[in-house]
Formats: C-alpha cells, sequence, structure tokens
C-alpha cells in the first residue's frame, strides 16, 4: 500500500498492461504496425484506478460520460504516448504527474479509445 500526498491509502488492486505502439518494415517491406507491451508476457501491473468526480471533470473539461480515469501505479518510465488496457478497455495516457519527480507512484490521467489491433506483439523481459 502506498499512501498519497493527503495521507490516503492506495489500495493499488487493480490489474492493468501499459503498452506503446510503433512500425517497422518486415521482410516484404510493407510497414507494420507493433504492440509493446512494458511488462513481460502473463504479467499485468497493479495500479489504483478511479473515475474522475464531477467536480474533476468539469475543472478538466472531460466529457461527463466516466471515459476518462485516473490511475496510479508504481515509478516507471510512462509517456503520454502509451496505452492502458483495463476491464476489456483501452485508454490513451493523457498526462503523467511524477509527484514532483520523486521516484514513488506515477498518477495520470487516461482517455477511453477503441481498441487497438497490431500485426505483431512483443513484450519486455524483467530482469
Amino acid at each position: 500500500m502506498q499512501t498519497s500526498g493527503n495521507s490516503r491509502i492506495l489500495v493499488k488492486d487493480k490489474l492493468i498492461k501499459i503498452f506503446s505502439l510503433y512500425q517497422r518494415k518486415n521482410l516484404d517491406n510493407e510497414t507494420i504496425t507493433i504492440k509493446h507491451y512494458h511488462h513481460p508476457q502473463n504479467q499485468s501491473l497493479k495500479a489504483y484506478v478511479r473515475n474522475l468526480s464531477a467536480s474533476e471533470q468539469f475543472a478538466s473539461n472531460a466529457n461527463k460520460d466516466n471515459s476518462t480515469i485516473q490511475f496510479t501505479i508504481n515509478h516507471r518510465n510512462i509517456s503520454n504516448d502509451m496505452y492502458v488496457e483495463f476491464a476489456g478497455k483501452t485508454y490513451a495516457i493523457t498526462a503523467p504527474d511524477k509527484y514532483e519527480f520523486y521516484n514513488t507512484d506515477i498518477k495520470f490521467m487516461a482517455k477511453e479509445v477503441a481498441p487497438i489491433t497490431a500485426e505483431e506483439t512483443e513484450y519486455e523481459v524483467w530482469s
């Protein structure tokens, strides 16, 4: 368990997957899209997940349809060109907040997008 700046305990009990996309040429010199997961195959990351409150949605001009979600994960390198898979849906990361750049939790917002398919999938290996 982690505590946030306001000393609330954040239970990271939801499982998510984070990936990015890139393109390369295959053997036939065709451009293909690669879905690169930032963790090993058959692994997930634990996260604290919540919908934005009505006042947060209003303040951020977010849609009122609960399509923007806030995630909190342990420190890792993420950027706004990555995606999250959670509860059967895909979300585009919009704004990582690295808590004043300390190596603790990272909080970020993500907006629901259409599911993303790719010609190939690859996974990182943790050492």
